[in-house]
C-alpha cells in the first residue's frame, strides 16, 4: 500500500510539472508565431494579387527602370490617381495617351496597366532607396498602396580624353552668361512633369551608327577635366536623319552654346529625350511627335569633334542611360559606320 502511494504521488508530481511548463512556456512559443494585428494604417510589403507590381530589386547608378502596376480598382472608385513617391518627387503612374495619327500597335498598352519611368542618379550614394505608389482621390486622404525600396549598386565609368576649340573649354564671360542661362531653361523643362504619358517600351534608337561615346564617361577636354557625359554619342554623317525614340511633343528647339542645334521632346510623366548637335531641325516648339519620326538631322554644331548625334535622356529631371530602354541598343544595322 505504501508502494502504491508513493508511486501515486510521484505520478501527481510529475503530471502537474508538466501542466505547469505548459502553461508558462507553451504560450511564448505560440504567440511569436502570430502575426500582430493589421490596422488601417497598414502598408503592404508585397502587392496583393489585385494590385500586382513589378519593378527591379537591384539597379545600378545612372540606369532608370520600369514600374508597372495592374488593376482595375479605378472603375470601383478606389482612386481617381496613382502616383510613384521616389528621390522626394511625385510622378503620375499612367496609361499611355493615344495619339490620334498613331498606328494601332503603338497606341495605350493594356487598359488596367500604369507604368511610369523612374532614375537612379549617377551620383547617388545610397545603399537602398525607398519606393511608394499613392492612390488619389479629391476630398479624400491619400491611401499608400504598395511600398518597397530599391537596392543600389554603384556602377564605374571610364574617362574619354577630347581635343576641341580652346572656346569650349574656356568661354569668355558672354559666353559663360549665355551659357548659365541656357542650362537654367533646360533644367526647368527636363523637371516638368507632364501628366500624360506618350512613351511605350521598347524606345526606338534614333540613329543606325555605332556608339562613339558611352552614357557617364568622365570627359576631359584639352586636358581639363568635366563632368559626367550624360548621353549617349552616336556616329551620324552630316544630314543624316535624327528619329525621336518615342512619342511627345517638342519641348525645346533652338542653337545652344554646348549643344548646339538642339531638341527636346516631352514624352509625358517626367520623360524627355535630347537631340544636341543637329545640323537643321525637322520639328518646331510645341509639335506632336510619333516614335520614330525624323526631327532633325545630324550636325557638328556646339562643342563637337566632328559631326555625330548626342542623345540624352532624362526622368524626373535626372540624366539616365537610354541603354536599359532599347533592346536593339548595341545592334549596328548592315549598311551602318
Amino acid at each position: 500500500m505504501k508502494f502504491l502511494t508513493l508511486k501515486f504521488y510521484l505520478f501527481l508530481c510529475v503530471f502537474l510539472a508538466q501542466g505547469l511548463l505548459g502553461h508558462i512556456f507553451t504560450p511564448i512559443v505560440f504567440s511569436a508565431a502570430l502575426p500582430a494585428p493589421a490596422t488601417a494604417s497598414d502598408v503592404p510589403a508585397n502587392p496583393e494579387t489585385d494590385f500586382p507590381v513589378e519593378h527591379p530589386q537591384l539597379m545600378n547608378t545612372g540606369e532608370p527602370f520600369v514600374v508597372r502596376l495592374t488593376s482595375d480598382r479605378r472603375k470601383e472608385g478606389a482612386w481617381d490617381e496613382l502616383c510613384v513617391v521616389w528621390l522626394g518627387k511625385r510622378t503620375p503612374l499612367t496609361l499611355s495617351a493615344p495619339l490620334s495619327a498613331a498606328p494601332p500597335d503603338a497606341r495605350a498598352e493594356n487598359p488596367e496597366v500604369f507604368a511610369c519611368i523612374l532614375p537612379v542618379p549617377l551620383d547617388c550614394q545610397e545603399k537602398t532607396l525607398p519606393l511608394q505608389i499613392v492612390g488619389l482621390t479629391p476630398g479624400k486622404p491619400e491611401k499608400i498602396l504598395y511600398a518597397s525600396s530599391i537596392n543600389i549598386a554603384q556602377r564605374e565609368f571610364a574617362a574619354q580624353e577630347l581635343s576641341v576649340k580652346p572656346a569650349f573649354v574656356n568661354p569668355d564671360q558672354k559666353n559663360l552668361e549665355r551659357i548659365k542661362l541656357e542650362s537654367q531653361k533646360n533644367s526647368r523643362i527636363l523637371s516638368g512633369i507632364n501628366k500624360e504619358r506618350y512613351w511605350q517600351i521598347p524606345l526606338t534608337r534614333p540613329v543606325p551608327g555605332i556608339i562613339t561615346g558611352e552614357f557617364g564617361l568622365r570627359r576631359v577636354f584639352n586636358g581639363q577635366p568635366r563632368s559626367w557625359h550624360r548621353g549617349v554619342d552616336f556616329r551620324a554623317a552630316e544630314g543624316a536623319a535624327i528619329h525621336s525614340c518615342a512619342a511627345g511633343r517638342v519641348a525645346l528647339a533652338e542653337n545652344q552654346y554646348y549643344s548646339g542645334n538642339i531638341v527636346i521632346i516631352d514624352h509625358g510623366s517626367g520623360v524627355f529625350s535630347m537631340y544636341a548637335h543637329l545640323s537643321a531641325f525637322k520639328v518646331k516648339l510645341g509639335d506632336m511627335v510619333q516614335a520614330g519620326q525624323i526631327i532633325g538631322l545630324a550636325g557638328k554644331t556646339g562643342r563637337v569633334t566632328g559631326p555625330h548625334l548626342h542623345f540624352g535622356f532624362s526622368a524626373l529631371g535626372f540624366s539616365v542611360d537610354p541603354e536599359p530602354l532599347i533592346p536593339d541598343f548595341r545592334v549596328t544595322p548592315a549598311g551602318a559606320f
